[in-house]
């Protein structure tokens, strides 16, 4: 069974048309891939053409228990009507919308809010759709670590799904005028102006309001994609984020440099919050820290840590991310995040959207967690690991070489199927389809160690800064079907399930390797040891600590023990 912190399994299905030509599709389950892409085309552009978490893709990864995360798409991924038309289109693609609800959310059809409470009632409603499920398997979201077990107890293959949500931003209400004409804030107005005010309370109303769902989120990432005015954001698509806010001093600082704004503090506020406007006791929502910038995690921990041992204490998240090898985030601040000479490690993608040294201590001292996600342009660095001996350039070519046997594989395959095939040609292909499985196989092998490598220096990262405490704080999150272009190897949910063996095998044959870090980072354990934390158990425990209501209303944390849930499905 493997745990996944962080995956958007609703995202496509709830804006794609269906068999029936509607929207949303209410076939959860099964891939949807633009007709005539081939199975190699998947592995070179998955991102785009094919749904990387559709259900029965879980059910055969053997994830079994994902942290779901609804998101609103931010319309800033639009373009208004007149513009080119490739555009929208390309944000189809790029997220698997149809361009219909592409147009829906530029046209501004919903809030935001709307928006995604429209997802959730999706999930909730298509519960009943069992139809579609290959196994005849379902799947239900649960509110506590007690309902994972008993689900868990119940069903040796229900998908267990715990709500999380992707922004702020998904909690923002449109301002319009009486004539319903919408209303814009500009940036200046983020600080005292009424219809800032008005902004910030409908934001704050509408999280109270999610705690009243039958299914609350357990976390919500404070930033995302774009300016949301109250939390300053990382880069992630440079060439559509540009924007500068001003001062009061009348200077204009880019956006990314801003951290929590006066009134970030008042919606983390009603996230925590335990009572709502009638003095009734609810749950917490806790903050996710993925997508804040290095000042706005720098104010973060700052805002948290006086509450350590108390029975308001936080425990820091980041649902999905990867290591940067920088080390102090003021530092680099100060440094107008110049690369210093004691932090160039060129394997590691050191864009400051990922973790920082400080960053892993804070999330550990916290007994918080964190996910490392499986997208190439996160996890991969200007270079491989050193023990690969292997150019990215020759990596490349290897992945190339793969594509090539997996369309041959593809073509014969079409031959045996083709019912207009003679049984001469069919018999041929089978004899070429055999022989090419065998080199693919090989191939994906090779891949395999530079992959495992790859995520492995990942994990290792942590345990060279905590000690192996650190192996307690870490998983996986993938961010599957969040516009990512996860590892070649492991393109869709179902893939893995080989995800364990493969970071073992990596984890053995690179044992003596280069700096001997995949000795030291053992302490004299097995490497199946650490990934059965990294896949399953790390996930389940923090979930026994703080997914219930005793710690998000009461404030105490739960404590893992011997018959915790990783025993209850061994």
């Amino acid at each position: 069974m493997l745990f996944d912190l962080h995956c958007h399994a609703a995202f496509k299905p709830a804006n794609s048309k269906g068999a029936n030509g509607q929207i949303p599709d209410i076939d959860m389950w099964n891939e949807r891939k633009k007709q005539g892409i081939s199975d190699a085309d998947l592995i070179k552009e998955s991102f785009i053409y094919t749904s990387q978490s559709h259900f029965n893709a879980l059910t055969e990864g053997n994830v079994r228990v994902v942290c779901n995360c609804l998101y609103a798409l931010e319309r800033q991924f639009t373009v208004p009507e007149g513009w080119i038309g490739w555009a929208n289109n390309l944000t189809a693609k790029l997220t698997g919308f149809d361009i219909t609800r592409i147009n829906e959310i530029r046209d501004r059809k919903k809030s935001y809010f709307k928006e995604l409470e429209r997802e959730y009632d999706i999930l909730k409603k298509n519960r009943a759709h069992t139809q579609f499920s290959a196994k005849g398997n379902s799947y239900v979201m649960v509110n506590s670590v007690d309902e994972l077990k008993n689900e868990l107890n119940k069903s040796s293959d229900t998908l267990c799904f715990i709500n999380t949500v992707e922004g702020i931003h998904c909690f923002a209400e449109d301002l319009y005028t009486p004539s319903g004409e919408y209303i814009p804030i500009k940036p200046e107005q983020r600080k005292n102006s009424a219809l800032y005010k008005e902004f910030l309370k409908r934001t704050c109303r509408n999280i109270q309001q999610s705690k009243e769902w039958e299914h609350p989120p357990f976390f919500i990432t404070l930033a995302h994609h774009f300016y949301n005015f109250f939390f300053g954001h990382s880069l992630s698509f440079p060439a559509i984020q540009n924007g500068f806010a001003p001062l009061p001093n009348g200077q204009e600082i880019s956006y990314f440099y801003l951290g929590i704004y006066p009134y970030g503090k008042e919606v983390l506020s009603t996230m925590l919050g335990k009572y709502n406007s009638e003095n009734k006791p609810v749950r917490r929502i806790l903050p996710d820290c993925k997508h804040l910038n290095p000042q706005g995690r720098m104010e973060y921990y700052d805002y948290i840590r006086p509450l350590k041992n108390t029975p308001d204490e936080i425990p820091v998240i980041h649902s999905h991310t990867a290591i940067s090898g920088r080390k102090k985030l003021k530092r680099s601040i100060e440094n107008s995040y110049k690369l210093l000479d004691d932090e160039k490690s060129e394997f590691y993608n050191q864009d400051h959207i990922n973790l920082y040294d400080e960053d892993i201590v804070e999330t550990v001292n916290s007994d918080g967690i964190i996910g490392i996600m499986l997208d190439d342009k996160r996890i991969i660095g200007d270079k491989l690991p050193p023990e690969c001996n292997l150019t990215k350039k020759q990596f490349k070519e290897k992945r190339e070489e793969l594509t090539l046997v997996y369309n041959e594989c593809s073509k014969q395959r079409s031959i045996i199927q083709n019912p207009n095939s003679s049984q001469e040609e069919k018999n041929n292909a089978y004899i070429i389809l055999t022989a090419f499985t065998q080199k693919a196989e090989n191939k994906r092998n090779e891949i395999t160690l530079i992959y495992g490598a790859v995520i492995l220096r990942q994990f290792f990262r942590v345990a060279e800064l905590c000690g192996e405490k650190g192996w307690n704080h870490v998983c996986i999150g993938t961010d599957y079907d969040g516009v990512i272009n996860p590892a070649d190897i492991y393109s869709q949910a179902d893939k893995l399930k080989y995800l364990w063996a493969d970071l073992e095998k990596a984890w053995i044959y690179y044992k003596n390797s280069i700096g001997g870090v995949y000795s030291y980072c053992l302490f004299g354990k097995t490497p199946a040891h650490f990934i059965e934390k990294i896949t399953l158990t790390n996930g389940l425990n923090f979930l026994e600590k703080y997914f219930h209501d005793e710690f998000l209303i009461n404030g105490k944390k739960g404590i893992p023990n011997e018959n915790n849930l990783h025993n209850l499905i061994a």
